[in-house]
């Protein structure tokens, strides 16, 4: 079986949405957000991008305000066969 990486995940959740369009802006690179539908989006570059939708800006995204905002920073923790994973959860 090949080995299986997993990562350790720290989030934050802001509780003030942005409601303009220079703090999304001022988000790192690969923040993640979640608008009033549901959506996620994911900041790549200038655009905001999200699994079926079309990328749009800071601008566009804040029509579908509330935004709440995800940071994720993933850092690696190890690395283990599959089986040793699937024995130890």
């Amino acid at each position: 079986m090949p080995d299986v990486f997993w990562l350790e995940v720290d989030y934050t959740l802001d509780t003030e949405a942005p409601t303009a369009v220079e703090q999304l802006d001022a988000l790192p690179p690969l923040s993640i957000v979640v608008d009033r539908d549901g959506d996620v989006w994911q900041r790549r570059g200038k655009v905001w991008c999200s699994y079926g939708n079309t990328p749009c800006t800071s601008a566009h995204l804040l029509k579908y305000k509330p935004v709440g905002v995800v940071y994720m920073q993933f850092r690696p923790v190890g690395r283990r066969s599959a089986s040793e994973a699937v024995a130890n959860g």
